[in-house]
């Protein structure tokens, strides 16, 4: 989300800082699904609130983190499975 589109949506005052802190709970926090809930929720509690949704939202990264370097040892580790089964086929094939 771009500061602009979120300006947009709130007439509450923040600073970078701030904002850092609304995207990274934007991008991480599973209760927000939408620009208007993140500006919703800093019109409503500002900073306070942010801070608070934190935790949750460093907690949500930190498994997805988990989640993506699983998928990429599974991409991994089916890439070597299935030049496995080419070489061990095509081996098969030139011993006919």
């Amino acid at each position: 989300m771009l500061q602009s589109e979120f300006d947009r949506l709130t007439s509450r005052p923040y600073t970078e800082a701030e904002f850092s802190e609304i995207h990274y709970i934007y991008c991480y926090h599973p209760a927000v699904q939408s620009k208007k809930d993140i500006a919703d929720l800093w019109t409503i509690g500002g900073i306070c609130l942010i801070k608070d949704m934190l935790p949750t939202a460093r907690r949500v990264e930190e498994e997805k983190c988990r989640l993506d370097a699983a998928r990429t040892a599974y991409e991994h580790a089916r890439d070597a499975y299935d030049e496995l089964l080419r070489e061990l086929t095509h081996y098969k094939e030139e011993n006919r």
